[in-house]
Parts: structure tokens; sequence; C-alpha cells
């Protein structure tokens, strides 16, 4: 397996990544997604993302988060954390996630990151969730993504498919 050496900015989004069902940050985040809506970015991470639930591209997806510190996406990312606040776009990437049917919300994100399938970026998240099941937090955000459950935390509604 391949390992990058954790960096303040790793640092930063794996805790947020494992906190978010109990942090404010997750409204932050789910801003940062939907507004990159106008790049061209996101059409590419929008299939994938709908896709990898239960496929091999999961694995892809998490080694491309691992690897972003060095991109100048993580740049954005990371301040988009760090100084976003809550608009209307959180509402828009909550339905996004709750339903991850192929939607105009779907649409916005996958154009959020270019060439993530084959980027060498995606071997290392993989690596990185995969050492890290073991941890409650980690337990904690694929229940969170799984379920979709209503939460006064997240502010996230339960609307995928297989919940009433």
């Amino acid at each position: 397996m391949a390992y990058t050496a954790v960096s303040y900015q790793i640092s930063q989004l794996r805790d947020f990544i494992a906190d978010n069902a109990i942090s404010d940050q997750t409204a932050q985040l789910r801003d940062f997604i939907t507004d990159n809506a106008v790049s061209d970015q996101t059409a590419q991470l929008r299939d994938f993302i709908a896709d990898t639930a239960v496929s091999d591209h999961t694995a892809q997806l998490r080694d491309f988060k691992a690897d972003t510190a060095v991109s100048d996406q993580t740049a954005q990312l990371r301040d988009f954390i760090a100084y976003t606040a809550v608009s209307y776009h959180n509402a828009q990437l909550r339905d996004f996630i709750t339903d991850t049917a192929v939607s105009y919300h779907t649409a916005q994100l996958r154009d959020f990151k270019p060439d993530t399938v084959v980027s060498e970026q995606t071997a290392q998240l993989r690596d990185f969730i995969a050492d890290t099941t073991v941890s409650n937090h980690t337990a904690q955000l694929r229940d969170f993504l799984a379920d979709t459950a209503v939460s006064d935390h997240t502010g996230l509604e339960a609307r995928s498919p297989h919940v009433a």
C-alpha cells in the first residue's frame, strides 16, 4: 500500500471527515462542493461519486482524497473549510448526499475534480481509509453516508430510496 506523509492539511481533512456527523463543518464542506458547480471539473467527480457506493471505484475516490494536499484543488478545499459560510448551496448538496440519484445536484458535484478515476492520488486515499476502518470515526462516516439518517447535527434529511 502507498502511504503519504501526514500534512497539516490532510490532518484537517481527515478530522473533518471523521467528525462531520457531530460538527457544523458538515455544512461548510457541503457548501464548498456545491459552490464548485460552476467548474468544469465538477462534471467528472459527479458521475464518479454517484456510481461508487458499492463498486471498486470507491477505492479510487478514497485514494484521490489522500494526496490532494499537493494540488490546487486541495488548497481551495482547505480554504473553503476554513472560511466559508452556510449558504443556499448547502441545501443542494444535502439533497445530493441523501438521494445520490443522477440529478441536477449530482451534475454539480461531478464537475468538482478531473481525472479522479485514473489518478495516482486515488490509490493513496484508498489506503488511508482502509487503514482507518477500525476507528469509530470511520464507522460513523460510513454509516452516515450509507444511511443518511436524520441528524440534528448534520441537518441532512433521510431521502435515500431505502429510507421511508
